[in-house]
């Protein structure tokens, strides 16, 4: 018997694996409707400081590029757990919530991380979370999103 092969974000120029997830309406949410459109998925957490750092520049982001590209965020955590913490942080993604085992059989294990498919659904790049940066001994910050922005650039061209 053949070893299981693995379907994780290590698959680079591949289909992404189709999902079935629900939105924060409760709308079922696939594959099929990213196709179309260069997508970026951002996988976080509600306790994650990283991702909870990030979210206004991707936010920034979702606003320069909405046109352009497809914006989602899938979390393992509950609906509820979500929209409770929506109420204090501004996260302008489409959410899909209590993916536990689509997070698993990604192999999803350091958050956050991006991933990034091209209009047809192949994933085309995979980035963690925007770097913290320092200038002349200051406290470190979350960066601009450089890297993230080079990516969506060359996904829309």
């Amino acid at each position: 018997m053949k070893p299981k092969r693995k379907t994780g974000y290590t698959n680079l120029g591949q289909s992404f694996p189709d999902f079935d997830l629900k939105s924060l309406d409760g709308k079922s949410f696939s594959l099929d409707r990213l196709k179309g459109k260069p997508t970026m998925i951002n996988f976080w957490f509600t306790q994650c400081p990283p991702c909870i750092d990030e979210m206004p520049v991707l936010n920034g982001i979702k606003e320069k590029y909405k046109e352009d590209l497809n914006f989602v965020s899938i979390t393992y955590e509950k609906k509820d757990d979500v929209e409770k913490f929506l109420k204090k942080f501004t996260f302008k993604f489409t959410h899909l919530t209590d993916a536990r085992d689509f997070t698993d059989q990604l192999g999803i294990t350091s958050y956050p991380m991006n991933l990034f498919l091209d209009k047809n659904g192949i994933l085309q790049y995979v980035k963690g979370g925007i770097p913290y940066e320092s200038t002349d001994g200051e406290e470190l910050k979350i960066g601009e999103g450089n890297e993230i922005i080079e990516i969506i650039e060359k996904l829309k061209s």
